[in-house]
């Protein structure tokens, strides 16, 4: 969660079954689409430009109240209103994803925290997190020509997401916790990518 959360959207299980079908012809959904678009239009394709979005895991846990501290238990006890939250909030990824690609987009900065110990179990990021990031994923890979999938945190699960439908990997390699950019090379063939130690 963010230090500086006053509200949460999503307060009850009842908020989950009421999750809006978001337009992407006006509010925050409108306003990104048209950044992307304008960008787009002004380097006339002579670079990518890559949109940042969140896996729907990511976006249901920052809206949920019930979701802070110990999600993965809390989904467990809640398993039928959480598969209703996140067919909503997927859903809604897939509409934000579609307007990117087609205001001009090549792409995405895919990011989620999910495939972390940190976060969930390998069972439990199989179970409540993969799932939805390859339906959204999955909904526009022909539409896209360069994502790359940016899994956050430490001790990370990266043989969990190199099956994903897209072109690069980014992770933060610096932390002695997860693996090197030398080890994962020797898993996959797709672009690697790393940064700086963002501690140090």
């Amino acid at each position: 969660s963010y230090k500086n959360t006053v509200q949460y959207a999503l307060k009850t299980l009842e908020d989950w079954k009421r999750v809006p079908r978001l337009d992407t012809k006006k509010g925050a959904y409108a306003r990104e689409i048209e950044a992307v678009r304008r960008i787009a239009d002004h380097f006339k394709g002579t670079v990518p430009v890559v949109a940042t979005v969140f896996g729907p895991a990511n976006t249901a846990i920052n809206l949920s109240a019930m979701l802070q501290g110990n999600s993965a238990r809390f989904i467990a006890d809640h398993e039928k209103e959480y598969e209703q939250l996140m067919q909503a909030v997927t859903e809604n990824n897939i509409r934000l994803m579609e307007g990117y690609l087609d205001a001009g987009a090549a792409g995405f900065f895919y990011a989620q925290w999910g495939a972390n110990l940190n976060r969930f179990t390998p069972d439990e990021y199989e179970r409540y997190v993969k799932p939805y990031d390859l339906k959204a994923l999955n909904a526009v890979k022909h539409k896209m020509w360069f994502t790359m999938l940016h899994v956050c945190g430490e001790r990370i699960y990266i043989d969990k997401v190199l099956d994903y439908p897209v072109q690069a990997f980014n992770w933060e390699d610096s932390s002695p916790l997860n693996p090197s950019l030398k080890q994962v090379r020797q898993m996959t063939d797709k672009v690697l990518m790393g940064g700086l130690d963002r501690n140090r």
